[in-house]
């Protein structure tokens, strides 16, 4: 939006801000980030002069509230957060086609998760990889295959959330931390991706990936299904038998080339572009630009 010329100011959220330091406001990408309570505009001050209120469906409505007192469009970014009964708003943008409830008639696009590929794309390494350790995300299949499978190399990343992590500590396993370098720290690493996740409403990181051609083993959420289509390779999260049994085959070199050759196919389709154009002109149209 800010490169259509567009000016974004994001008010970050007072409860999930605990130092002073979180509260300095900072620009990133021509957008303006504040927090309150120490913000300067207020919240008051960026409704007046808005034209539009874009909020998250997981922030309690409290961003559909303050559109609907101001008497501005109110736009909702869902990506899994069930949708209430009493739910308004002006344009619901939803992160993928799975999760529009049955019959339900507001408008609304649909816009995946940004992932440009030449930002991702690198050279595989030799690791099979889970990103987030937590037990939702599959922690304890990843600490069952790097016991299971001691000659082959794993590289697990901790996670940017949850406490309930599962940390195997291996001569064959690598652990790192969160990063903002996903291409250097972890793909350039990666042979295999796992995503083994109870729930994902889309799957970014099996997006990222697959701009390097790299395979990914998943677990078939509706949302995995959606994002990695007929390049994903499926498996249940409790057949840990299946697991390694994928593994193993994608060691044969030409069956893991028929993957990676499938998954950077799958990734060029997924083209960003189009996506935040839709984003950009449906938004547009509701403040008059």
């Amino acid at each position: 939006m800010v490169a259509r010329g567009h000016q974004v100011t994001v008010n970050r959220n007072v409860e999930f801000i605990r130092t002073i330091v979180e509260r300095q406001p900072y620009t990133l990408d021509g957008v303006d980030v504040i927090a309150e309570p120490d913000a300067s505009p207020t919240v008051n001050d960026l409704v007046d002069a808005a034209d539009v209120i874009v909020s998250h469906m997981g922030d309690r409505h409290r961003g559909a509230r303050i559109a609907e007192l101001a008497l501005k469009p109110s736009v909702r970014m869902v990506h899994g957060t069930p949708l209430p009964p009493d739910m308004t708003a002006d344009l619901v943008v939803f992160n993928s086609h799975w999760i529009i409830p049955r019959g339900f008639e507001g408008r609304h696009i649909v816009c995946h998760p940004p992932v440009p590929p030449a930002e991702f794309a690198t050279t595989p390494g030799d690791r099979i990889t889970l990103v987030n350790l937590h037990k939702m995300k599959g922690g304890y299949v990843f600490d069952r295959l790097t016991r299971g499978m001691p000659d082959h190399l794993f590289l697990g990343v901790d996670g940017g959330y949850g406490r309930s992590k599962i940390v195997p500590r291996r001569p064959n396993v690598q652990i790192v931390p969160s990063t903002t370098n996903m291409r250097d720290d972890v793909y350039r690493h990666t042979r295999i991706l796992l995503m083994p996740s109870l729930n994902e409403s889309w799957g970014m990181v099996g997006v990222e990936a697959m701009a390097s051609g790299i395979p990914v083993i998943a677990h078939p959420t509706e949302g995995l299904r959606e994002c990695l289509s007929y390049a994903g390779i499926f498996c249940d999260r409790d057949d840990i038998t299946g697991w390694e049994r994928e593994i193993r085959r994608l060691d044969d070199p030409d069956e893991w080339a028929a993957a990676s050759l499938l998954a950077r196919q799958r990734s060029a389709e997924l083209d960003p572009l189009p996506h935040l154009e839709r984003f950009a002109c449906t938004v547009e149209a509701l403040c008059g630009s």
